[in-house]
């Protein structure tokens, strides 16, 4: 927050819920979430080993909105891309690429 002075600007790209367009997706929300603790996130996996690298959260859009502006952003504009995960080659994802004003 004190790293944006007011009237500077954050850009952000970030991952969007897709479990209305990847089934995948769904089920890894569903699988792991009495792990995590939070809706949609997932634990990313070695693909070989299965070994867990990292968490793995996919936002809402009014999940996104609450955030910014709790955090004292104002002028929050937020795309939704229907796009190609980064990580599941070929399988949809949305992604959000928020612009958004300090206040």
């Amino acid at each position: 927050r004190e790293l944006c002075r007011s009237g500077g600007r954050l850009y952000l790209s970030c991952s969007g819920v897709s479990s209305d367009i990847n089934e995948k997706y769904a089920k890894l929300y569903e699988q792991d979430k009495l792990q995590t603790g939070e809706e949609y996130t997932y634990l990313s996996r070695d693909s070989e080993t299965g070994n867990i690298l990292y968490s793995t959260h996919h936002f809402r859009e009014d999940e996104l909105t609450e955030l910014l502006t709790t955090a004292g952003f104002e002028d929050i504009t937020i795309e939704k891309v229907r796009e190609h995960s980064s990580r599941r080659k070929g399988e949809a994802a949305y992604f959000f690429y928020v612009a958004a004003m300090r206040s």
